[in-house]
């Protein structure tokens, strides 16, 4: 979409726990990219990854965090929405450089 993120979630590896959200349940949970700053629907833990794995940076607790600074490409972004590990996996392109 034109907020810069991909709606077509496939199969990451990425540290992550083994409560998964369905696919259905996770198409509903979206996260966009505006101006350079990735938003988030709820007040979660946001934690993004280059395409090789690399840890970039994570915000607690929080609905958005800013990518202004990180150059222009493909990104991995992971919500934990619970205590118990619950994850959704999205990618974002970065074009804010």
């Amino acid at each position: 979409n034109h907020y810069g993120a991909l709606s077509d979630p496939s199969e990451v590896l990425l540290p992550t726990s083994t409560n998964q959200v369905s696919l259905t349940e996770s198409m509903d949970y979206q996260v966009y990219l505006s101006e350079g700053i990735l938003y988030a629907p709820e007040n979660e833990k946001i934690e993004v990854y280059n395409l090789s794995g690399k840890f970039i940076r994570s915000s607690d607790h929080s609905r958005n965090l800013s990518l202004l600074d990180i150059p222009n490409g493909i990104y991995i972004v992971k919500i934990l929405l619970d205590k118990k590990g619950t994850t959704i996996i999205r990618k974002i392109l970065n074009t804010s450089l």
